[in-house]
């Protein structure tokens, strides 16, 4: 039997189902189609007897998906990440709030990526970074803690201090402010994540609107940094 792995992120199981629904109907029983996510991070298996007829379909695949495939084959997001970083030879400088230096676990554990982080900074206690940085404390009292401009600073910071390719700032807070997710505290409530990806020219930012356990929430805001990351050195 023939079969080949697609990884994507950003959409759901039900989401790829419903777009794949023309690709499984054309072939019907000749190619089988099976989609594990978690975290809008999903692994399509798509197998059939007939090794042209796979071939096709993943074709297909593609080009309906091409926003959202970022491998073919087994590779996580941080090996995928971790293995373009390597290929361009680019550096990351990290401050990971958000995402709780998932990040930069992930890519410490993969031979060689090491190298390509100039600089990784978690600090969870909002003081410590207020004097890291020089960031004015009425900035915090914006937004529970968290605002275009918070992460904007720090990230205008780090390319200021830091010699690196790509900065990446991730900042989280719910109802009750900055520091509660910070430090870990369970909440019940919806947690607001900005995320600032910069380079030499500039800095891009956005927002994630997180729900789930405090692990749930972490990985989300992770996943969708590394995924950013792919899109930015694959161009």
């Amino acid at each position: 039997m023939a079969n080949q792995i697609l990884k994507t992120y950003g959409i759901s199981r039900e989401e790829i189902l419903e777009k794949l629904e023309s690709v499984s109907s054309k072939y019907d029983s000749q190619v089988k189609i099976t989609v594990k996510e978690k975290y809008l991070d999903a692994t399509i298996d798509i197998s059939t007897d007939l090794s042209d007829t796979v071939a096709d379909a993943v074709r297909e695949i593609l080009q309906i998906l091409k926003e959202n495939v970022y491998a073919e084959g087994h590779e996580t997001l941080y090996e995928k990440l971790a293995d373009l970083l390597c290929v361009r030879n680019k550096k990351l400088c990290l401050f990971e709030q958000g995402s709780g230096g998932v990040i930069t676990s992930n890519l410490m554990a993969i031979d060689g990526a090491g190298k390509h982080i100039s600089e990784s900074i978690i600090i969870p206690n909002a003081d410590s970074w207020i004097k890291k940085f020089d960031i004015d404390p009425r900035t915090l009292r914006e937004n529970n803690g968290i605002s275009s401009k918070l992460v904007f600073m720090i990230a205008s910071a780090l390319r200021r201090h830091v010699l690196a390719d790509f900065y990446v700032v991730t900042l989280a807070s719910d109802a009750n402010g900055l520091e509660v997710y910070a430090l870990g505290e369970q909440t019940s409530n919806e947690i607001t994540a900005l995320v600032a990806i910069g380079d030499p020219s500039g800095v891009e930012i956005y927002k994630q609107t997180l729900s789930g356990d405090a692990r749930d929430r972490i990985n989300q805001t992770a996943k969708g940094v590394a995924f950013k990351l792919i899109h930015e050195l694959k161009k």
